[in-house]
């Protein structure tokens, strides 16, 4: 009961939280016009000389899988380049958020293809995708009453999610802590054992690998660019367990 208690609370921290990134986030966006890139996840705090803690780097954050419209890249939130305390950067369990962005979102400009506003090319070329956000259990295509897409990037009226900032919950898969270090594993991939749908989200490794999981004795073949914001369910029911903390804003909310 008190480690439930203790859960609740340290997830409630992490929405406040998030919620004050995710204006930060889209006020950036109105500035700027554009999204920013994250910061690297993997490093620390800066002992007595300043570094690049916190900042956006679009040089070297890497690209994770082929999406519709370009590449997805992920880090951690960068939160001295959104002017935001570094507390914000961290969950209520003492990791560092995850932050998913569409690349193409991350440039501004309309010269170059596959920049933000580009419109000559392919719906693709011009920024038509993002981030598919789903509910429900892990299934290479959504089926009804198992699976919903929320955010769904191959829709011209609805292009799926700018970006996506979550927590890795109370277990920590995945996640990695104020100094960078991984904290644990993500849930293994192929045992159907520990099918866990919020190993779909699991961001890990150096700042880019994402897991190609095992669904239903199979090699998976759902996307990279797929990450689910399914209710907390704190049970130990292996197909529903999901902990993580999640915000997204859909392109046309920008």
């Amino acid at each position: 009961m008190v480690a439930n208690f203790v859960n609740r609370t340290s997830n409630s921290v992490s929405l406040e939280r998030l919620k004050l990134v995710d204006e930060a986030t889209a006020a950036f966006f109105k500035t700027y016009g554009r999204l920013p890139c994250p910061a690297l996840k993997t490093l620390a705090p800066p002992s007595t000389a300043t570094n690049n803690y916190g900042l956006e780097d679009c040089s070297i954050a890497a690209l994770v899988g082929p999406t519709i419209g370009g590449s997805i890249v992920v880090g951690a939130v960068p939160f001295r380049t959104l002017n935001l305390p570094m507390i914000y950067s961290l969950d209520g369990f003492g990791s560092k958020f995850n932050y998913v962005v569409t690349k193409n979102l991350t440039r501004a400009g309309t010269s170059v293809t596959g920049q933000f506003g580009y419109n000559a090319g392919t719906s693709a070329q011009n920024g038509v995708a993002g981030i598919e956000v789903r509910t429900g259990i892990l299934q290479t295509t959504c089926a009804a009453g198992n699976c919903q897409v929320l955010a769904d990037p191959t829709s011209i009226t609805s292009p799926g999610a700018a970006y996506l900032i979550f927590s890795s919950g109370a277990d920590q898969r995945g996640a990695v802590s104020e100094r960078g270090t991984a904290l644990k594993t993500c849930a293994n991939p192929v045992a159907t054992s520990d099918q866990r749908v919020d190993t779909q989200n699991c961001v890990f490794g150096s700042n880019a690998v994402r897991l190609n999981m095992n669904v239903g004795g199979a090699a998976s073949t759902i996307p990279y660019n797929v990450f689910y914001d399914n209710r907390v369910n704190a049970g130990l029911n292996r197909t529903s367990y999901f902990d993580d903390v999640v915000v997204w804003r859909p392109r046309l909310q920008l």
